[in-house]
């Protein structure tokens, strides 16, 4: 569906952003599934790849790794 989307709008001439605003909430649960969708998309299409930390999960998991 996201490759579908981006080929969509690259057919129309439009720059393309992929927001994966939940991406390491999905990659807390389900790592293989979260890296093929965000980094499975057509990304020599994308023009940009946003990864978002939306509910600070990951920043809480690496201090307490780190810290």
């Amino acid at each position: 569906m996201i490759a579908d989307s981006v080929h969509f709008l690259k057919s129309k001439k439009r720059e393309v952003f992929y927001d994966a605003e939940h991406f390491f909430d999905g990659y807390k649960r389900n790592p293989e599934y979260a890296l093929k969708a965000g980094l499975g998309s057509p990304k020599s299409a994308l023009d940009c790849i946003i990864f978002c930390d939306t509910t600070a999960g990951l920043c809480q998991m690496s201090y307490e790794n780190n810290f």
